[in-house]
């Protein structure tokens, strides 16, 4: 009833609790990273898939990711990378 006599405080606190169940949600949200090939993985399947790729495979990953402004992409990428590397 108070919020539909326009209560401040009532209004406050209804936001504040919308605000915390999104923080919630954004937490628990699985990351979806679209690859070269056009199919959308979460990033666990992602590194999964970038340890199965050979060196230029990796190298035109990361020229996607870099083209696509698709900054997880290619942080993930350049990880595998330097991991081959070694």
């Amino acid at each position: 009833m108070k919020l539909r006599d326009n209560d401040y405080k009532t209004t406050i606190q209804i936001k504040h609790l919308v605000n915390n169940k999104n923080n919630q949600l954004r937490k628990h949200k699985t990351i979806l990273i679209k690859i070269r090939r056009g199919f959308v993985i979460e990033q666990d399947s992602c590194v999964s898939f970038l340890k199965n790729l050979s060196m230029n495979d990796l190298i035109n990953e990361l020229e996607y990711a870099h083209s696509s402004k698709n900054f997880v992409l290619e942080q993930l990428v350049m990880n595998e990378y330097y991991k081959k590397q070694q």
